[in-house]
């Protein structure tokens, strides 16, 4: 065991747990780090133990708590290491590096340090041990010390007997291995299998330290082996084994000597031993020991020359030694510590003012431990001494300097931040935590770009190389306060060195009041700029000489040109659409000619297609020439969108009739198969073979009716179920949705207005809007960004367009942005035609947005997007808001329980497979079923029937007779029976034949056999 005593860094409390108890994060740092970290009570009790002690030693946390460390650690405690620790300087360290052993009896090197703790008294609590296993570590540095040549010679020379194990048998044995096997030569050992020779009892063992050594779980391999040597006798021998390499691969070394004799003999040297490697450590410090039976008392020299005592000096009893030498203040203390640790197995430690023999006054540290005698009596009392005066002086001294730094920087007007050369928050002054609103504590340690929303980790690495240039930055920021709110900062940072570390100190001066000022006046310029904007009409002028082109900020805006010109007539000729340019021309040279010129065109913006209608009059001087021409350009873009938007719903029409028609004979089919097979599923054997082929049917089925309800959702057909509902609340139930929809890499935000007004709508419905444009928004953002879900109720009169159409009334308005990579124009006029992808192929059926736009359009609303290339993407949804006094219509909610019953149900069903479907499902629930093929035959059964009919479900849509002429029939014949419409069709159909969305009891196909009887027991139960 080798050690160091390491002083304390100045400014710092090492042995001292600053606060009540350690932080949360503090706490789980310590119970999760790989090294080991124990806690011993100043009883010598263990009181903490870490998960990496247990990885380490193999106790767990139950089997050492609350017992003696002693008992698990009897080299430490008998080699005097906590005594040494008690008896370095208050506030020092122990390190060094320590051999012990594991649970299992393997021998571990460890890394340690030690030292002692106390309570916020100044008592001694404790003492802290933290330790790293550097078994594996010190075994590859030895490995590598020497070439192979000098390492075989070493072996050869060496005093102890190596042989090397590779593939299970002996490759290479020393002379010594050769005598000490009884072998004539090391040759005669060369291709035995060692574990042939080893006792029976410890052959596996042995294979499996082995085996660890070899894969590298095990770094080094202590233990007693019994040997056989050739004669047959057996000797005991204790081997170290480690992986090494011989002839380029892996093999295990082995070190052995006969321990047979040293054995008997270190039972009696361990005492003296310990005491000897004690001596050694405590070098510096003065000790003494007493024979508290005996009275009988042995002092180092170091003690001599710490208490100015000759060291022929009589020996003092404690009461004198008090008296003499001890402050008046202190000896009251000073007794009672010593009565306190005269106790089997007591430990105290204390610090004093001792009265020198040459008229000074010192500070002196000490601690005691008292050991146990026989039959549980006082044993011996070991005692540490270290003259602490100059630490003493030099704390107080730092403890007043940091007093008055603190007292500077804290009445300080700016926030003042101290960094490392990482960046890192070393230290802050009050008025950093007064403008951010965090506690000292929770700065210290972050990063700048916690409380910074400029500062990102990009920013972070060019100021830190500035500052390595020396280099003082000024930069302008926003700081974060803890509450969310900005604050404007001009931030100077400046480096310096202190002591030997490389550290920065930031001023941050809060500039609101002066942005303030900026702001307004930027509101009142962008005010005027606005008025002009109103109108989206921009203005011009020409002059004809110089051909100079001026534009107003709007036309400008409108333009899409930047900076502050001088622009010529031709950088306007070259936004002209191609195909508009030569009617420009003809434009121009008839405005020139005095004509007045007005015509619609196309201007080229970025990616981006306007139309505009410009008009010009021309300036004449007093010959008649033209000089200027002043003209108007106003954007008509929105009005031609509403033409397009036209031919758009034209086109989307006649998509979903085809989609309506499709829709019927799909869910006909696929309420066959989907009921089919849940019945065959329902009679197998949970592990019959065939349930996997089923069930991939199955699976497949219920795909195909999602696309199904995909296609009556984006042609507006399919049966809703509104109510009233808070659109904030649906967006809210969605959020953790979206963010595991798209991804850790994106970030998720909303801003939900909070006097949201009410809207009426299918929550579902709004559901599916939401992550479709969730799942729109992911893909427009391979690398990740931000996705903002916003709400408000806006007012919209007649004079507002919205997306080509004209909107008026209140509105509750849902917008989605990305930051992703944005759309050209072409293909944002598209993205709402169902199939229309930009996904390669058999990667997306094209349906997402189009469905997003069916809802809208059948809930009565409107939306609309806005993106260019690069800039992202933001959809727009209006929903019309409801009135103010709407109220809340409770549905019933049907019982819980089995879907089994025993009623009476007719089914009224055209297509015959779908009608035997239905009453299987239903007998096999226990209902009585009664079929008709259609209406004359359901009027027949209604009135010859002898029993009760409880129930009458009908197909909507049928060739003889519709789903509503049948119920109004039988409801005369019957007045109490129950009606459950069913239909494949789209909504129109439905509505067309009498039934309206969610007024009657409706079940749209495909339907499953549990969700046919799920609803027809909610019915009569109703």
């Amino acid at each position: 065991m080798s050690s160091s005593p390491e002083p304390p860094t100045p400014g710092t409390h090492p042995t001292r747990i600053t606060g009540a108890a350690l932080t949360a994060l503090e706490s789980l740092l310590l119970a999760n780090v790989r090294d080991a970290i124990v806690v011993v009570d100043v009883a010598g009790t263990i009181t903490y133990w870490n998960h990496g002690a247990t990885a380490i030693f193999g106790w767990t946390a139950d089997e050492v708590l609350g017992h003696p460390f002693g008992e698990f650690f009897p080299d430490v405690a008998a080699s005097g290491v906590a005594a040494l620790v008690r008896a370095l300087p208050r506030g020092s360290m122990w390190r060094g590096e320590h051999l012990d052993r594991r649970k299992s009896g393997d021998p571990v090197l460890l890394k340690a340090r030690l030292q002692q703790m106390f309570d916020a008294d100044g008592q001694a609590s404790g003492m802290l041990g933290w330790a790293q296993d550097i078994t594996e570590q010190r075994a590859t540095e030895d490995a590598l010390r020497a070439s192979e040549e000098r390492y075989r010679n070493l072996l050869d020379l060496a005093p102890e007997a190596i042989a090397i194990v590779q593939h299970g048998r002996c490759v290479y044995a020393n002379r010594v291995a050769a005598t000490m096997m009884g072998a004539s030569s090391p040759a005669e050992l060369v291709g035995r299998v060692l574990n042939d020779h080893l006792h029976p009892d410890e052959v596996s063992g042995s294979l499996v330290r082995q085996a660890r050594t070899l894969d590298g779980t095990q770094a080094r391999a202590l233990s007693e082996l019994r040997l056989r040597r050739l004669d047959g006798s057996y000797t005991l021998l204790e081997t170290h084994a480690g992986r090494c390499e011989f002839n380029g691969a892996p093999a295990i070394q082995i070190i052995a000597r006969d321990v047979t004799e040293r054995r008997r003999s270190e039972v009696a040297l361990r005492e003296s031993e310990a005491r000897l490697a004690e001596a050694q450590e405590l070098g510096g410090i003065g000790s003494f020991e007493v024979d508290v039976a005996s009275g009988t008392a042995t002092a180092s020299p170091a003690l001599h020359r710490i208490f100015g005592f000759p060291a022929d000096a009589p020996a003092l009893d404690f009461a004198s030694f008090v008296e003499r030498f001890v402050h008046p203040d202190d000896r009251e203390h000073a007794v009672r510590s010593r009565d306190e640790a005269m106790v089997p197995g007591g430990v105290d430690s204390i610090d004093y003012r001792f009265l020198h023999p040459d008229g000074s006054e010192r500070v002196i540290q000490m601690h005691r431990r008292t050991e146990t005698g026989p039959a549980g009596t006082l044993g011996r009392m070991l005692c540490t001494v270290q003259d602490v005066t100059e630490r003493t002086l030099a704390e107080e001294r730092l403890r007043a300097s940091e007093q008055r730094y603190r007292m500077f920087v804290d009445h300080a007007s700016d926030a003042l931040f101290l960094h490392d050369h990482l960046g890192r928050v070393l230290d802050v002054n009050r008025q950093a935590c007064d403008s951010l609103g965090y506690t000292r504590d929770e700065l210290i340690g972050q990063m700048p770009y916690m409380f910074d929303s400029v500062i990102t980790e990009g920013v972070m690495e060019q100021l830190l190389t500035h500052l390595d240039e020396g280099t003082t930055e000024t930069i302008e920021s926003l700081h974060k306060r803890k509450d969310g709110t900005l604050i404007p900062v001009e931030i100077r940072i400046r480096p310096f060195t202190l002591g030997h570390e490389r550290v920065a100190l930031s001023l941050a001066r809060d500039m609101t009041e002066r942005k303030t000022a900026e702001l307004a006046l930027r509101r009142s310029e962008a005010t005027l700029q606005r008025a002009q904007r109103i109108a989206h009409i921009g203005s011009w002028t020409i002059e004809v000489s110089t051909n100079r082109f001026q534009p107003s900020d709007e036309m400008r805006r409108m333009c899409g040109l930047e900076g502050d010109g001088p622009w010529q007539t031709s950088d306007l000729f070259r936004l002209l659409h191609p195909d508009d340019r030569e009617r420009g021309l003809q434009v121009w040279r008839a405005a020139i000619g005095g004509e007045a010129a007005e015509f619609e065109h196309r201007l080229i913006v970025g990616n981006e297609v306007r139309w505009a209608y410009s008009a010009s009059t021309t300036e004449r001087d007093d010959n008649g020439r033209p000089v200027v021409v002043a003209g108007i350009t106003q954007d008509i873009t929105a009005r031609r969108r509403l033409e397009e938007q036209f031919q758009q719903a034209q086109k989307m029409e006649a998509v979903g009739k085809l989609a309506g028609g499709v829709a019927h004979d799909f869910n006909n089919m696929l309420t066959v198969i989907n009921g089919y097979t849940d019945l065959l599923l329902s009679e197998l054997e949970l592990y019959d073979p065939r349930r996997e082929k089923i069930t991939q049917v199955r699976e497949a089925g219920e795909r195909a009716a999602g696309l199904t309800r995909q296609l009556l959702a984006f042609s507006r057909k399919q049966i809703l179920a509104p109510r009233l509902v808070n659109l904030n609340d649906i967006v809210r139930r969605a959020e953790v949705m979206l963010r595991r929809l798209v991804g850790e890499d994106v970030t998720v935000a909303t801003d939900l207005a909070p006097d949201l007004a009410q809207l009426k709508a299918d929550p579902s419905q709004l559901e599916q809007v939401l992550l479709n444009l969730a799942v729109n928004a992911r893909d427009a953002m391979p690398h990740g960004g931000h996705l903002t879900v916003a709400t408000r109720t806006i007012t919209v009169d007649r004079r507002t367009p919205g997306n080509g159409e004209t909107l008026d009334g209140r509105y509750v308005e849902l917008s989605v942005a990305d930051t992703g990579v944005g759309m050209p124009p072409g293909v944002r006029d598209g993205v709402f035609e169902p199939f229309f992808t930009t996904q390669p192929t058999g990667t997306g059926a094209g349906l997402g947005l189009s469905t997003v736009y069916g809802i809208v359009k059948q809930s009565g609303g409107h939306i609309s997007v806005e993106s260019a290339v690069g800039r992202g993407s933001t959809f727009r949804i209006l929903l019309p808001a409801a009135p103010d006094d709407a109220t809340v219509v409770v549905q019933a909610v049907p019982a819980d329980g089995s879907h089994r019953g025993s009623e009476t149900v007719l089914v009224v069903e055209d297509e015959e497979a779908v009608r035997r479907i239905a009453r299987i499902s239903l007998e096999m629930h226990g209902y009585r079923v009664i079929e008709a093929a259609g209406g004359d035959e359901a009027r027949r059964w209604a009135a010859n029937y002898a029993g009760p009919i409880h129930l009458v479900l009908t197909d909507v849509v049928m060739a003889e007779m519709s789903g509503r002429d049948v119920a109004d029939l039988l409801r005369a014949l019957r007045p109490n029976i129950k009606i459950l419409f069913m239909s494949g069709y789209t909504d129109d159909a439905v509505v067309r034949h009498g039934v309206l969305d969610a007024t009657d009891h409706f079940l749209q196909k495909p339907f499953t056999p549990v969700s046919l009887a799920s609803k027809v027991r909610a019915i009569l139960d109703a």
